[in-house]
């Protein structure tokens, strides 16, 4: 259920049962409602290209999308649907396989070009490396759309832990227009 524009009431109009509905009770349900969207991959594991070559990871996968948001068609975006002009919160995290060399990075992309947000840092000396990014009140409009973009340094190929919704994921969350 989308926003609708409320109604100017005039002086003497008597409203119907249906204005009433489509210009308070839904409107009402829209705002009490989270919208949003949380991805993941099924698969135990993607992997991504050698060193240094951003990859657009791809979603197969959705804990949750209340209205939309993702397509079986884009498995790497997030498009904002009709009647979601406004700020959000978006995000994401990448789980890389253990390996000590070099760095990981991950960024969120708006519309294939510009970056929202980006987090680099040194790969783990032993173990997984977490990189994690986060924004807050990013202005979007109907059909721009978001990707979960990472990078790596490591001298070739590397391993994202998928599997699970705990795994490599990406999210967004409306807060309103």
């Amino acid at each position: 259920m989308a926003w609708t524009a409320p109604r100017t009431w005039v002086v003497v109009e008597t409203p119907t049962a249906a204005q009433m509905n489509t210009h308070v009770r839904d409107n009402e349900l829209f705002l009490r409602a989270a919208h949003s969207v949380k991805l993941y991959s099924s698969l135990a594991t993607i992997s991504t290209p050698a060193t240094a070559t951003d990859y657009s990871v791809q979603f197969n996968s959705e804990a949750k999308d209340t209205d939309a948001f993702h397509s079986a068609s884009f498995l790497t975006r997030i498009v904002v649907p009709t009647g979601f002009d406004g700020d959000f919160k978006v995000g994401g995290i990448c789980e890389w396989a253990g390996n000590g060399t070099g760095s990981r990075s991950g960024r969120v992309r708006l519309n294939g070009v510009t970056d929202l947000g980006q987090t680099r840092m040194a790969a783990a000396p032993a173990g997984q490396t977490y990189v994690e990014v986060e924004t807050l009140a990013v202005g979007l409009v109907a059909g721009d759309y978001l990707e979960f973009v990472v990078n790596q340094s490591s001298g070739g190929g590397l391993i994202v832990a998928g599997g699970t919704e705990a795994d490599t994921q990406f999210w967004a969350y409306y807060l309103g227009s």
